[in-house]
């Protein structure tokens, strides 16, 4: 069964990464059946001779939108401190 049969996907964000050969996906899913709303974030194989998606990301689901908030908060406190790290 394809991933599809079970979700729809209400939007994707892309981004290239590896000079286009990979490419991370944003997407916001909603389940077909239990009505259920997930952030997949995940990274995609665009070339070569296997295309689809790998085991790096996550799927994280959307309960509330005070969860999506404090999720938020929490990421871009955690790139602050990465960039903090780098600079």
């Amino acid at each position: 069964m394809a991933w599809e049969d079970n979700f729809n996907s209400l939007f994707t964000k892309t981004l290239p990464i590896e000079g286009g050969k990979k490419e991370w996906r944003l997407t916001l899913e909603e389940h077909k059946t239990k009505g259920t709303m997930n952030m997949n974030i995940r990274i995609f194989q665009t070339e070569g001779s296997y295309t689809g998606p790998t085991k790096n990301g996550f799927i994280i689901q959307a309960n509330s939108l005070e969860e999506v908030e404090e999720l938020e908060k929490a990421f871009l406190d955690y790139f602050e401190k990465v960039k903090e790290i780098l600079s």
